[in-house]
């Protein structure tokens, strides 16, 4: 049997009232979510993991400039804070991930903005989400974290950045 697009497993459910592959009706219609919930079981009972998610929203992931290197580990290579890195931050330090300057929810208008977005390891990310030491994973203060996303963009980037976050738009 042909596997069903999102939009084909949608039109099932809206024409038979019950989803593929399901033997009951349903009384009360899906939201969004359970569609989608709904969907990706279908796809895994097919044996496929396909992303169900529009063209627009694929593409509205943002890419930082630069090359897809971590720009922590490129400031401090060569030093005792690299050793220290690498022993706290594990395996974790090969995952790379786009960490936002400024958080999505909090100025979801610098959302898209690549400037706004870097490369960083999932450990220092994790950590300066969570008010802590990049390198050591020790808490410390918003002063601190706010020095240390100074460090990894540049004053004049960050100065940008600063500006647009108090102007929504």
């Amino acid at each position: 049997m042909k596997v069903l697009s999102y939009d084909e497993f949608v039109a099932y459910f809206n024409k038979y009232g019950r989803f593929p592959r399901g033997a009951y009706s349903r009384k009360r219609p899906p939201n969004e979510d359970e569609l989608k919930h709904r969907y990706e079981r279908y796809l895994r009972s097919e044996g496929r993991s396909e992303d169900y998610r529009s063209d627009k929203q694929r593409t509205e992931e943002v890419t930082p400039e630069g090359s897809r290197r971590c720009v922590l580990l490129n400031i401090v290579s060569n030093s005792d804070d690299e050793e220290i890195l690498r022993h706290n931050a594990g395996h974790l330090l090969f995952i790379l991930d786009r960490a936002h300057v400024f958080n999505k929810s909090s100025y979801p208008w610098m959302r898209y903005l690549s400037d706004n977005v870097v490369w960083l390891n999932r450990f220092s990310h994790t950590c300066l989400d969570t008010q802590c030491d990049p390198i050591t994973g020790r808490s410390t203060t918003p002063e601190m974290i706010s020095s240390w996303w100074q460090l990894l963009v540049g004053d004049e980037r960050y100065e940008r950045l600063i500006k647009l976050s108090n102007t929504p738009s």
